[in-house]
């Protein structure tokens, strides 16, 4: 059986992703599942998906590693039978530190999960005409201090995203980044109390988007026909880091 409008969900174990797992898999769409250390999570996501009548199968990778990026591109297409409808690149995580003190591991894992797989996804995944991709990117391309990986890592993707948006235009391929502000998911909760502090104090609002209000606007963003190349930042940040 072949799942030729898939879509591919990195980080599918994690709060962000598995809220934009669900919103597609309610929406009718078959779902691809990545997890790299979340098993029980996304497992339970998936049964969650099955016996809701959706479609979906769970493919485990370490996209710090470029080969396992690769492999899940085509695993992926494999399963698919082709071409898939679109990809969202949620897979993350920080190793904040000063410079001084940061690992070359820590900053070549954060570089690599956030930005090299983006890279290689696109690169080596399928997406039919017409389809989508949207990168998940983050205000910290600001700037915050301890977050020199993120911060370069986040400012990547966002170019990716307008480079690879005007490569791919060809084929009504649309490849957008969206800046969802702060999320009450793991990333969040393993922040100081003095940094969750000043990020609630930084915006207009003194409340954040839930997960499922995200991930809702990234399935309407992905029937958009004429959106492509913008980096959509759908917090409530007046300016400053997030």
């Amino acid at each position: 059986m072949t799942h030729p409008d898939a879509v591919l969900i990195t980080g599918a174990s994690g709060g962000l992703g598995g809220a934009v797992a669900r919103a597609f898999a309610a929406d009718g769409r078959p779902v691809a599942l990545h997890a790299h250390l979340g098993h029980q999570r996304v497992g339970e996501l998936a049964m969650d998906i099955t016996a809701g009548g959706g479609e979906c199968r769970v493919f485990p990778a370490d996209l710090s590693r470029a080969e396992e990026a690769r492999g899940l591109a085509l695993r992926v297409a494999d399963w698919a039978g082709g071409p898939v409808g679109g990809m969202v690149h949620a897979a993350g995580g920080t190793r904040d530190a000063p410079l001084v003190s940061l690992t070359e591991a820590d900053w070549d894992r954060v570089l690599g999960v956030h930005l090299h797989a983006a890279v290689h996804l696109v690169k080596h995944l399928p997406v039919a005409d017409g389809g989508f991709v949207t990168l998940i990117g983050s205000g910290a391309t600001h700037g915050r201090k301890g977050q020199a990986a993120y911060a370069a890592a986040k400012s990547g993707v966002a170019a990716l995203g307008e480079a690879l948006a005007r490569e791919f235009g060809v084929r009504g391929v649309r490849i957008n980044t969206v800046l969802p502000g702060p999320l009450e998911t793991s990333m969040w909760h393993a922040l100081a109390p003095h940094a969750q502090a000043a990020l609630k104090v930084a915006g207009a609002l003194p409340v954040f988007n839930e997960v499922t209000t995200v991930a809702a606007f990234i399935v309407n963003l992905s029937r958009m026909p004429a959106t492509s190349g913008q980096t959509l930042c759908i917090s409530n940040r007046l300016e400053g880091p997030l």
